[in-house]
């Protein structure tokens, strides 16, 4: 398996294959490079269980997006925000709250959602949680086309 090294004098992470030769990296600079790393919350809550609507891409309607509740979102859902449920999050603590810590993408420092929005002027939660709702879709897929039926 590829080993992780330290960054090199560019500041790009350099990946080695197991004889230690240099793999070539392309630097990641999408949309997604900007979105939490995790974060931290109170043991047994997820941060999708703090999501109250999820905002899909939706090009034949007028307002060109529509508001699914977290149950009826698919793989299929254009997913590009999400709605927090507000009562859930001053139940934890609310926005400054130490109890609900968001993990910058960028050397992982820990912030609270109102330090976030300071320095990234959007809802670190919301991104949050967009990230791990798609990710749990692509796993979901990626599972469903690993079943194999054989008859016989």
């Amino acid at each position: 398996m590829p080993e992780e090294n330290e960054s090199n004098e560019g500041g790009q992470t350099t990946i080695e294959d197991p004889n230690g030769n240099p793999l070539p990296c392309i630097p990641w600079t999408g949309y997604e490079k900007d979105l939490p790393a995790g974060g931290i919350l109170p043991a047994g809550i997820m941060i999708t269980d703090l999501v109250r609507w999820y905002v899909i891409l939706d090009a034949e309607s007028e307002e060109g997006v529509k508001l699914e509740k977290p149950k009826d979102v698919t793989k299929d859902s254009k997913l590009i925000n999400a709605i927090m449920n507000e009562g859930s999050i001053r139940a934890l603590g609310g926005s400054g709250s130490s109890r609900i810590l968001i993990a910058d993408p960028d050397g992982g420092r820990k912030m609270t959602r109102l330090e976030w929005y300071n320095a990234h002027h959007n809802d670190g939660l919301a991104l949050w949680a967009v990230r791990n709702k798609r990710a749990a879709l692509n796993r979901r897929a990626a599972r469903k086309e690993k079943v194999v039926v054989v008859k016989r």
